[in-house]
């Protein structure tokens, strides 16, 4: 799998994710669970656990980048199936149940200069606020565990759509079906059922701020970010996402094109009049309390203790 690091830029700050690219804690042979942060990255879904509050969600411009060629690219003339048997992560699995996603698809070969973006993709970035141990702070989770920081199934080539920085993301929602259990008598009658319709969930939005955001990244960028293949998120400034838009049971629907388009995901014809295009696809799916569970690594300990505290009035003293 290609476990590449997640940067947040945000607000003026850059920082990892942690738990992403090589720092993922996995277990041991006579280990019982992980003794750090696991993996949080995924292509399709969304995880809520049932004992965390619903978290708060920002549109985001996903960039990948390649800041050294110490590592192979995929060669020009590759497909997208094979970049995807290249990055099995990017492979989408059917889940039976929900509505078919939004098809994947690399558009251009990567041929990244040194710390130039290579692709991008329309994402959202979610995070939970929970105070510090003496509450007089507070921590941004995004490492919430596994299928917590989603990431975009479909990338255009940096550029190949006009200039970034006039590209527009169009956002889109609809209801979920019911999930069954997997008898067969179920998995045909969810086969043969009709998808809920899509519905406008904002107003289509610039992401030029989120693209000057990752220039300077790249400018001033840590000593960390030195070496391979690394993915940027730049939130859009002032588009969080309404109470209860980012809810399980929701699938939520991302598409980034140029200005002159306006995609309607309800429109079969949607993505030959996009042309280029680069989309995320999610599901939020409710999952049971990780406080709980036996399993539950060490360091996510301070996520699930609870407390009660006013955002609007705590210093934001670190990011998880």
């Amino acid at each position: 799998m290609c476990k590449w690091p997640v940067w947040l830029s945000a607000a003026g700050f850059v920082s990892e994710v942690p738990g992403t690219g090589s720092e993922a804690s996995e277990l041991g042979e006579d280990e019982a669970r992980p003794a750090g942060f696991v993996d949080p990255t995924g292509f399709e879904q969304l995880w809520c656990p049932e004992d965390l509050p619903l978290p708060s969600c920002h549109l985001a411009v996903g960039v990948v980048l390649k800041v050294r060629r110490d590592k192979p690219c995929p060669p020009a003339g590759h497909t997208a199936g094979q970049v995807s048997r290249m990055c099995p992560r990017m492979e989408p699995a059917p889940v039976i149940g929900l509505p078919s996603p939004i098809p994947s698809r690399l558009a251009q070969p990567c041929h990244p200069q040194d710390g130039a973006p290579a692709y991008m993709f329309p994402c959202l970035e979610t995070s939970v606020t929970r105070a510090t141990p003496d509450g007089r702070g507070a921590v941004l989770w995004h490492n919430r565990g596994l299928n917590s920081v989603p990431l975009g199934s479909t990338w255009m080539g940096w550029g190949k759509a006009g200039p970034p920085d006039a590209l527009v993301l169009s956002t889109f929602t609809r209801e979920l079906p019911p999930q069954h259990d997997d008898t067969e008598a179920q998995i045909v009658e969810d086969l043969e059922s009709e998808p809920a319709s899509w519905d406008r969930l904002l107003e289509p939005v610039n992401i030029g701020d989120a693209v000057r955001a990752v220039y300077e990244t790249i400018a001033d960028a840590p000593d960390k970010m030195g070496e391979g293949y690394q993915y940027l998120i730049a939130r859009v400034p002032e588009t969080q996402l309404p109470e209860g838009a980012v809810k399980p049971g929701r699938q939520l629907g991302f598409v980034l094109t140029d200005a002159l388009c306006s995609p309607d995901l309800n429109d079969a014809d949607w993505q030959d009049e996009a042309g280029c295009f680069a989309a995320s696809d999610i599901a939020v799916l409710a999952v049971p309390p990780g406080g709980k569970s036996d399993f539950m690594p060490e360091v996510y300990k301070a996520l699930y203790k609870p407390s009660s505290i006013d955002t609007s009035t705590v210093k934001i003293e670190g990011i998880a």
